[in-house]
């Protein structure tokens, strides 16, 4: 999640399926860039906001990526529920 002001912030929550295959190899590229743009349109798909967002090391993202992927390894197939386990987060942490 980032904030871009802390009096009216702007929050974005992220969520990647390590279980896809497709979804996995995007957030392991995310290691090799420095930010990323984030563009924002509005219901009538017009542009209304840019930003650029530094990411954390390549390191730390592979970390992170190597321990999804073993968490992933010890719950059982018939367990692993993305949605379930995305609508789980999203209760704990909204605001």
């Amino acid at each position: 999640m980032c904030h871009d002001r802390p009096d009216r912030p702007l929050s974005l929550e992220a969520f990647t399926n390590v279980a896809d295959p497709q979804q996995r190899a995007d957030f392991a590229a995310l290691a090799e860039l420095r930010e990323v743009a984030l563009l924002g349109y509005d219901e009538a798909l017009r542009h209304r906001l840019s930003k650029r967002i530094r990411l954390p090391s390549g390191a730390a993202l592979t970390e992170l990526l190597r321990a999804a992927s073993f968490l992933l390894s010890v719950i059982p197939p018939e367990e692993v529920d993305f949605d379930r386990a995305k609508a789980s987060v999203l209760r704990q942490t909204s605001f």
